[in-house]
């Protein structure tokens, strides 16, 4: 198989890189080293130094003791000159032994300067012999830092030479050895990436770049087969992958559909459920409220009889006891006038006595008649009734029965009944009773704070209607009354329960007014009021009604 080439132009990257790291590389290792040989010789030399100035200074010492023993300055000073000839030496003390000087020669000062210094004795053999002064020998090292200055610059003009002989040696080696396979191998890469064909590298060497070439060439025909296969399986996968998206997706549509239904059929039997409890709660209340019924009207009607009979019998007996105290006044003038007198007063404690039985006996009936009230039956079925109608209707009886019941009886009333109300599924009957119960306690209220003697005073009731927008209507009463405690609030809706004085309620009105509202109809009543503020009711009626519930069922109220 012939082999073509297809040059183009490369660029000296490769070169660039290898002159980049070689020289400098070559010159840190070669300067380091050398640096490190004359680190070591200039050791060796100083230390030489040293120890040549401290044994001349030794030998020096030894020459002037005989001229410092006989304090001849002159000789002192010959030797002294003598001495400093030395081309090391930059300066030279002699002094005695008490530290005064008694000669001195050249620069003896300088951050550069050192010393070494000798005693001076008269005779120095004997066993102890006599120090009569010392001698200090002052030099530097600055002819050995000039000749390490001008080794190191021979050094490196030495090192940079080599250095130059062995990048291009190198270089040269590269690109023989290196650059010109790199090159036609690089080329062939191109070339491939370019055509998208198989383009064999020529192999002329058998070292690893040839190696690498042969590896290449193997690596591009596998890739050719392989990429062949990897078009054919790619091919397969998107099948394959087609018909399981299409398989998975009528298998998610079929599951979602078993969803809504299991959904739909959970809703279902929740429903269902639910109302079978409400029904079945119902239809137990309702057995256990007509039971209640029946003997709270087995009651009241066994009750009522006896009742009458006492409220008749104390009314004769009041008009005889009139007579009779007509009789007693008559006969007076026949008697002692003081059995006269005492048979006049027991007449009207008895014509008192019976006068608060017939108070109480009317207290007792009105309780009966609720109780009958209470527990008649009545329509079964609910009626769509026009709330505001029922409302305004309730609170004209109650105003014109406040009138016919209280002396000189007067109000403020404010109606604010909202337009457009859905009509209510309710008992109108029984909803017409829970608004007057509610607006005659108000109206009475009001009147008890007006007779209190309190100023500037005015009864005010204000009645009102509106759509709450979320399945109800609330009918709101307020007064603006003396007001109830938070006890009285917690047992208004108990049954017999008043605030009233004796004779003047029953205690069943509210408790009334709750069942009809909350077990009937499924609402809710809400009171707020402080002493001294007045008082506001708060009717909540569902829009949907109830289904067929026995308006005479009663649930006793919870505070």
């Amino acid at each position: 198989m012939s082999k073509s080439r297809i040059g183009i132009w490369s660029n000296a990257s490769l070169t660039l890189k290898f002159l980049a790291i070689a020289v400098p590389l070559t010159l840190v290792v070669t300067m380091t080293t050398f640096a490190l040989i004359e680190r070591e010789r200039r050791s060796g030399a100083a230390q030489a130094l040293d120890d040549r100035i401290s044994k001349l200074a030794e030998i020096q010492g030894d020459a002037i003791s005989g001229p410092v023993w006989n304090f001849n300055q002159t000789q002192i000073d010959l030797i002294l000159e003598a001495i400093v000839n030395d081309p090391d030496l930059i300066g030279i003390t002699v002094r005695d032994e008490r530290g005064e000087p008694l000669g001195r020669i050249g620069l003896t000062s300088g951050d550069a300067v050192r010393a070494q210094t000798a005693q001076i004795f008269r005779v120095k053999d004997q066993p102890e012999p006599l120090l009569i002064g010392d001698i200090a020998l002052h030099y530097t090292q600055g002819r050995l830092d000039s000749a390490a200055q001008q080794q190191v610059q021979n050094a490196i003009l030495l090192t940079a030479f080599m250095a130059l002989a062995l990048t291009v040696s190198a270089l040269v080696a590269l690109q023989y050895a290196v650059r010109q396979p790199l090159v036609r191998f690089g080329k062939a890469i191109d070339a491939a990436q370019e055509t998208s064909r198989y383009i064999p590298v020529e192999v002329t060497t058998g070292d690893e770049i040839g190696n690498l070439a042969g590896a290449y060439n193997t690596l591009q025909q596998k890739q050719k087969s392989d990429e062949a296969e990897l078009r054919r399986i790619q091919d397969n996968l998107e099948t394959l992958v087609e018909d399981r998206t299409e398989e998975l997706k009528n298998a998610i549509d079929t599951l979602k559909a078993r969803e809504r239904e299991i959904l739909r059929a959970r809703d279902d039997a929740r429903n269902a459920l639910n109302s079978l409890q409400r029904t079945q709660d119902r239809l137990v209340q309702s057995e256990k409220m007509a039971s209640l019924g029946q003997l709270t009207a087995g009651i009241a009607h066994e009750i009522k009889n006896p009742l009458n009979f006492v409220n008749n019998f104390s009314s004769l007996s009041e008009e005889l006891l009139e007579e009779l105290t007509d009789i007693v006044q008559a006969c007076a003038d026949k008697i002692e006038a003081e059995q006269a007198e005492d048979a006049i007063e027991l007449v009207e404690t008895v014509s008192g006595n019976l006068h608060k039985i017939q108070e109480h006996g009317r207290r007792a009936d009105s309780i009966v008649r609720n109780m009958l009230l209470h527990s008649r039956s009545g329509p079964t079925t609910l009626q769509d009734a026009n709330i505001n109608a029922i409302v305004d209707e309730a609170l004209k009886l109650s105003f014109h029965s406040a009138r016919a019941e209280i002396d000189g009886f007067n109000i403020e009333m404010i109606s604010e009944l909202a337009d457009g109300l859905p009509p209510v599924p309710c008992f109108p009957q029984d909803l017409s009773r829970v608004f007057i119960n509610i607006l005659s306690n108000g109206m009475y209220a009001t009147h008890a704070r007006r007779t209190s003697g309190e100023p500037d005073y005015a009864p005010v009731i204000h009645v009102s209607t509106r759509d709450t927008g979320t399945g109800t209507l609330e009918v709101i009463i307020e007064d603006n009354g003396p007001g109830m405690s938070k006890s009285v609030i917690e047992q208004i809706f108990t049954p017999f329960y008043t605030t009233k004085p004796a004779g003047e309620g029953t205690g069943l009105g509210l408790s009334i007014s709750y069942d009809i509202v909350v077990t009937q109809h499924g609402g809710d009543i809400v009171v707020t009021s402080t002493p001294g503020s007045g008082a506001r009711f708060v009717i909540t009626l569902p829009l949907t009604g109830r289904e067929d519930t026995p308006p005479g069922a009663n649930k006793e109220p919870t505070s």
